[in-house]
């Protein structure tokens, strides 16, 4: 089994080079599937801790998506907006 992580150079999706590499693969095997509206954004982070004085161990980029539950968003039903 292959994992979207397995295409980010090094496996680190945590810097901004990797988590930008992860967004666009999620967007890129959706779209191939035919689920254009798949949308991802990379954002940073800071991480919190007790060991320092500031409180702040670091800073690490996510990836957010559109996704739900893992899938596509549905389509939005056409019937409610009087189209058919």
């Amino acid at each position: 089994m292959t994992l979207m992580t397995d295409t980010v150079d090094n496996g680190d999706t945590l810097s901004l080079e990797g988590a930008q590499q992860l967004a666009r693969a999620v967007e890129a095997y959706w779209h191939s599937r035919g689920h254009t509206t798949v949308r991802t954004s990379v954002h940073e982070i800071s991480l919190r801790g007790e060991s320092s004085k500031s409180g702040t161990v670091g800073r690490v980029h996510v990836v957010r998506s559109n996704l739900v539950r893992g899938r596509p968003p549905r389509a939005p039903n056409k019937s409610h907006h009087g189209l058919q």
